[in-house]
């Protein structure tokens, strides 16, 4: 398959495919009104040198979205290899998300999405309504009968691994961390009783990094976040015969890389330079009320 990047295409060309295939190359959604001719992109390219896949993309603070996708050939890779493409794409610039605007009526998207690991994480009721404001064209139904009247946001973690010196991997991130595995790292750091279905449904909320060496949990930090407004750390950990070795910092750095919003977190009493050399700076007051831990 020819994939080649839409920088070394003819911008006549790309414009011709978009205006053929929607219209304009004008896209108008929640997130933005785009161009998309203008956008970052990968083609699918025949023998005659035709355009028969095409998808553009946008990178947000955090967070890569892409912004349309068309196949002229249903059923033969194009779109999976194009979406491959994006998703390594964001990999290599260390975005750990990624994420889909599409609209109601399109069945065939939501389901093709979701089989490679998209999740709905929101839908904006009556969104297309404030697009036909800007491009009044967009139809009111669909051809399958359906009216189009909603975005469905869909969003997807990237697994990312990096290796660093002496053997250690990073890994942004971990969806197969087990309780069993993380409560390891936990005793050894603050010895305590926890239970472990209720560790599990903590790591199911929360985005975890993790450091290993020879197969071993030695650090972990986590993130909880609803996706837009806020983001904390609600704890970072390594092991302490690990500790000063640099293990934390890189931690907090893929945090920061792997955080779809701005961090806010409380630092126990001397640790706040550790933090203040990573430029996170002092903000507001932070206060807590203690409340016991289920059992």
């Amino acid at each position: 398959m020819n994939i080649v990047p839409t920088s070394k295409l003819n911008k006549v060309k790309i414009d011709s495919f978009f205006i053929e295939h929607w219209g304009s190359s004008d896209m108008v959604i929640s997130s933005g009104t785009f161009q998309c001719s203008k956008l970052d992109g990968f083609a699918v390219l025949n023998e005659s040198e035709e355009i028969i896949g095409l998808i553009t993309y946008k990178f947000h603070t955090g967070i890569c979205e892409i912004i349309s996708l068309d196949s002229l050939v249903e059923k033969s890779g194009i779109g999976s290899s194009l979406i491959n493409k994006v998703e390594q794409t964001a990999i290599e610039k260390g975005t750990s998300q990624i994420k889909v605007i599409t609209t109601n009526d399109n069945l065939l998207a939501l389901s093709f999405y979701q089989k490679r690991g998209y999740q709905i994480v929101e839908v904006l009721a009556n969104a297309v309504d404030q697009a036909r404001k800007i491009k009044p064209e967009i139809p009111l139904t669909a051809d399958n009968g359906i009216p189009i009247r909603d975005e469905i946001v869909l969003q997807k973690c990237l697994r990312i691994e990096q290796e660093l010196r002496d053997d250690i991997k990073y890994i942004t991130p971990d969806k197969s961390l087990s309780a069993e595995v993380f409560l390891l790292l936990v005793n050894d750091v603050w010895p305590g009783e926890y239970k472990e279905s209720f560790t599990f449904e903590a790591l199911q909320r929360t985005i975890n990094i993790t450091a290993w060496e020879k197969g071993r949990l030695i650090g972990c930090v986590r993130i909880l976040s609803d996706g837009y407004f806020f983001g904390t750390i609600s704890e970072i950990l390594v092991l302490p015969d690990y500790q000063n070795r640099g293990i934390g910092k890189r931690l907090m750095q893929l945090a920061w890389e792997a955080s779809p919003t701005s961090l806010f977190f409380g630092a126990q009493p001397g640790k706040e330079s550790f933090f203040e050399k990573l430029s996170y700076t002092r903000g507001i007051q932070s206060y807590q009320k203690k409340k016991e831990r289920r059992r």
